[in-house]
């Protein structure tokens, strides 16, 4: 290996191994990998000031400045976080997430065990399941739910529960049932300007 030091030559900064990687602020070659620094890095172009590195907490990959990070693949933008940290796949960011593919179909698959529930949910600081439409793939039923509780389901053989989580079933039929227990459920359908 070839070291450099600084100093009265006592304290290595670099060196250089028999493979030809190069080593700096470290004598350690985890994975074989050409560069190996130990620390932060910047690149600076302009005002753009870009950091990668790690600490003994965290590995930090993104912009010091206020300036956006993209990610591209065969020299093509395909991620974007933006200043003010919203996220873009397929576009520049316009709200905090954004899905865009234009070209074909966009689907956003989301999956979990076969015993498990799959799903989004919605909510605030202080409740962050407030809201959510979740699948449950162990009984294969599709599910939302409003302020904490279940409040609509259909089922695995598409009859639906508005109120209750066993929607009524006909051989046949398709069915709507709503509400549960003694009182049963109103479907109040109404003409355009009348109550």
């Amino acid at each position: 290996s070839i070291v450099f030091r600084t100093g009265v030559g006592t304290t290595e900064r670099m060196r250089i191994d028999s493979s030809g990687n190069v080593l700096i602020n470290t004598q350690t070659n985890q994975f074989g990998e050409k560069l190996t620094v130990s620390g932060f890095t910047t690149n600076v172009s302009g005002s753009v000031v870009a950091l990668t590195g790690s600490d003994s907490t965290v590995s930090i990959f993104g912009s010091y400045s206020n300036h956006p990070v993209v990610f591209r693949t065969n020299n093509t933008e395909r991620m974007r976080i933006d200043s003010s940290g919203r996220v873009g796949i397929g576009q520049v960011p316009d709200r905090e997430f954004n899905l865009t593919y234009t070209s074909d179909n966009c689907v956003m698959a989301i999956k979990a065990g076969t015993s498990r529930v799959a799903g989004v949910v919605f909510g605030d600081n202080d409740d962050d399941d407030k809201g959510a439409v979740l699948y449950n793939n162990a009984s294969d039923y599709l599910y939302l739910s409003s302020n904490g509780s279940e409040r609509m389901r259909i089922d695995s053989s598409g009859n639906v529960g508005i109120g209750t989580a066993s929607p009524a079933s006909y051989t046949g039929f398709t069915v709507l049932s709503i509400g549960s227990g003694t009182n049963g459920g109103v479907l109040n359908i109404q003409k355009a300007g009348t109550s």
